[in-house]
C-alpha cells in the first residue's frame, strides 16, 4: 500500500511539470535563382529558291540546302546549360493554293550541317559556355501546279522559346 501511495504521489507531484518546451524558434533560408533573360534574333530570312509551275512541291532541308536555297535562321541566347522549350507555327502564303509545312533544325553551336530536327513542343539545351542555340528553318512548299500564278510567295514561320 505504501508503494501505491508513493507512486500516486510521484504522479501527482510531476503532473504540474512539463518536460517539453512551451515555445521555440527556428529559421530557414529562402533562396531564389534568377536566370538571364532569353533573347531571340532572326538573322536571315529563308528562300526556297526558284522553280517552275507544275513541279508539285519543293523542299528545303535546313541542314543541307541546295544551290539557290537558304535556310531562315534564328539565334537564341540565355543562361548557360539551361533547357528551353521550343514551339513554332507557320502560315501558308496568302491568296494562294500553296501549302507550307515547316522543318526546324537546331544545334547549340553554329554548325548548320550538323544540326538535327527539332519538333515543336520539344526541349533543347543551351550551350554550356555561351548560352546560345542556333536554329535553321526550311520545310516543304506543296501545291505548285500548272495553274500556279508566277510570282513570289511568302509564308511565315514563328518561333517561340521559353525556360
Amino acid at each position: 500500500m505504501k508503494k501505491l501511495l508513493f507512486a500516486a504521489a510521484l504522479i501527482l507531484g510531476f503532473s504540474g511539470m512539463s518536460l517539453a518546451q512551451q515555445s521555440g524558434t527556428q529559421t530557414v533560408n529562402m533562396s531564389l535563382s534568377v536566370y538571364k533573360g532569353l533573347t531571340i534574333t532572326s538573322s536571315t530570312n529563308g528562300s526556297f529558291g526558284s522553280t517552275y509551275a507544275g513541279v508539285g512541291s519543293i523542299t528545303l532541308t535546313p541542314n543541307s540546302p541546295t544551290a539557290g536555297q537558304s535556310a531562315g535562321t534564328f539565334i537564341v541566347n540565355g543562361d548557360t546549360s539551361h533547357t528551353i522549350t521550343v514551339t513554332y507555327s507557320s502560315a501558308n502564303p496568302p491568296s494562294s493554293s500553296l501549302t507550307y509545312a515547316p522543318a526546324l533544325y537546331g544545334l547549340n553551336t553554329n554548325t548548320q550541317g550538323s544540326s538535327t530536327s527539332v519538333s515543336s513542343n520539344s526541349t533543347v539545351s543551351l550551350d554550356a559556355t555561351t548560352g546560345d542555340y542556333y536554329f535553321w528553318v526550311g520545310g516543304t512548299v506543296s501545291g505548285i501546279s500548272n495553274s500556279t500564278t508566277p510570282g513570289t510567295y511568302t509564308a511565315t514561320f514563328t518561333l517561340t522559346v521559353s525556360y
